[in-house]
């Protein structure tokens, strides 16, 4: 029975502790049954050694973060205006009159000897043509000489002028054909001369 009575006696003071206020410090500090705890203004209190209520030194500096990702390549942008047109650049040296430096077909003047010449300057063949017809031929490699219209030699060391002078000749040497068809009808032969 005294047991019992004791257990009732601790439970009902627990409760009247827990629905009531404890005051601290002559009423400067409350601490309701509810959790709350109200500190007047004006006061300063501590707990450990350690004041309530003042705001603490600040904290040093963080170390810097690392860098962030790089962001997404943004879109091409739009083309943009053609440029303009640049300025007509200046116009070039007039060249040499071409007919200083030809022959003209109605005759050159201001030619020098031995300096103006019609001819080459390598070792091909100089021909001379009539209607697209060969008339003339100084031949470097066969040593040929021909000169009249059509006259022709294909042999060696012949000469011919006139007219159709040794045109039929082709293997025939040493042949000299001077006037109007001379050894027209040779091929063949040589050491002919024929006036």
């Amino acid at each position: 029975m005294k047991k019992t009575f004791l257990v009732i006696l601790v439970f009902s003071i627990s409760i009247s502790i827990c629905y009531s206020q404890i005051n601290i410090s002559d009423n400067k500090v409350k601490i309701s049954a509810g959790g709350s705890i109200d500190i007047p203004t004006g006061q300063t209190y501590s707990i450990d050694g350690i004041p309530i209520g003042t705001t603490g030194n600040t904290g040093p500096t963080g170390a810097q973060g690392n860098t962030g990702a790089t962001g997404e390549i943004g879109a091409t942008g739009a083309t943009g205006d053609n440029g303009t047109i640049g300025a007509t650049g200046a116009t070039g040296a007039t060249g040499i009159d071409g007919s200083l430096n030809a022959w003209g077909l109605t005759g050159n003047s201001g030619t020098v000897a031995g300096t103006n010449f019609i001819g080459t300057t390598d070792s091909i063949n100089l021909i001379i043509k009539v209607n697209n017809n060969q008339s003339g031929i100084i031949d470097v490699g066969n040593s040929n000489t021909s000169f009249g219209y059509k006259s022709n030699t294909t042999g060696a060391y012949n000469t011919a002028n006139g007219y159709q002078s040794l045109s039929s000749n082709t293997e025939g040497i040493n042949n000299a054909a001077n006037g109007y068809q001379a050894l027209f009808t040779n091929t063949t032969g040589s050491y002919n001369t024929a006036n």
